[in-house]
């Protein structure tokens, strides 16, 4: 091959002002940074972000030690620590420059073999869903994210590294304002959450004018793995939890069977083919990221 290895599911770890240095002071009032001893959580308004246990990221937990625990399993099982521990999973180290600079992260491609990555949030893809009802706040929230990672990665570093720009899928009008701003900035690719686009089908008209800029753009949308809250808890707790919770760790293992990762992919692009908008909009590329592919036969069985 003429060009090395490309990576399209890379990450950084975002700072504590992400979502904040340029916000207004609607913003800062509502994403607040709490301390309990040493440790510090993440609010926005009363909504306690829980999908990163430490959010801060520092320490971090050392690259590398998933090869260290399939060759546990492997063998037999997972060696525990002292305490019971699964004695790989607590490796942490100082959280190094190249999750937040991205010329170290560029030497540490070069390192790697890496030619390009697309790289995507990781603490914001868990707080589209903490306040649905919140959609001013909200897009105002990730207005000043996309700001923020335009000045510290940049929409397309050295033709090397693009920044993924989020784009909440809570109003189809408010989406396609801030798909305009990212564009103007040389968004390359967006982002956006899986699943329902709250109340609505990503596949309904309402979505058009959004994806006829996606077209126009000739950019890739990119669905990736999200966490925190979303409609998939509500539709849970209608349907088997509408008499209150008796066994938390059967219903907690039954949510995930039943409405985990691969639901909302299946769901959404289900939702594009039957809504016919790759029909209206024969250019437009979607691409999953981090979603697998169990779900593809069944999805194609259910069409």
């Amino acid at each position: 091959m003429d060009y090395a290895l490309i990576d399209a599911d890379n990450h950084y770890y975002e700072p504590e002002d992400c979502f904040t240095r340029y916000g207004d002071e609607d913003v800062k009032r509502f994403v607040k940074w709490v301390s309990q001893g040493k440790k510090k959580y993440l609010l926005l308004g009363n909504v306690m972000q829980t999908m990163v246990a430490n959010p801060t990221f520092n320490p971090i937990t050392k690259p590398g030690i998933m090869h260290q625990r399939l060759k546990e399993l492997a063998e037999g099982g997972v060696r525990r620590n002292v305490h019971g521990m699964d004695s790989t999973r607590f490796v942490l180290e100082p959280l190094p420059e190249y999750y937040r600079d991205r010329d170290a992260r560029l030497q540490m491609m070069d390192e790697q073999g890496l030619e390009r990555a697309w790289l995507f949030p990781t603490l914001a893809v868990g707080i589209e869903g903490l306040n649905p009802d919140r959609v001013d706040l909200t897009y105002k929230v990730f207005h000043s994210f996309n700001q923020w990672l335009e000045d510290d990665w940049g929409y397309a570093y050295e033709d090397r590294l693009y920044g993924a720009a989020a784009i909440p899928v809570l109003d189809p009008v408010r989406a396609v304002e801030e798909l305009e701003f990212v564009l103007g900035r040389g968004a390359r690719l967006v982002v956006l959450r899986p699943g329902p686009a709250n109340g609505r089908a990503p596949g309904e008209r309402e979505w058009d004018p959004f994806w006829a800029r996606v077209q126009e753009a000739d950019i890739p949308v990119t669905y990736h793995i999200h966490g925190g809250g979303d409609q998939y808890d509500d539709a849970f707790g209608l349907l088997f939890q509408r008499y209150g919770v008796t066994d938390p760790a059967y219903h907690l293992n039954l949510r995930s069977a039943l409405y985990g990762g691969d639901r909302s992919i299946l769901d959404t692009m289900a939702s594009l083919v039957l809504g016919n908008v790759f029909g209206r909009f024969p250019k437009l590329r979607v691409a999953t990221v981090e979603l697998g592919c169990a779900w593809f036969e069944y999805w194609m069985h259910s069409l």
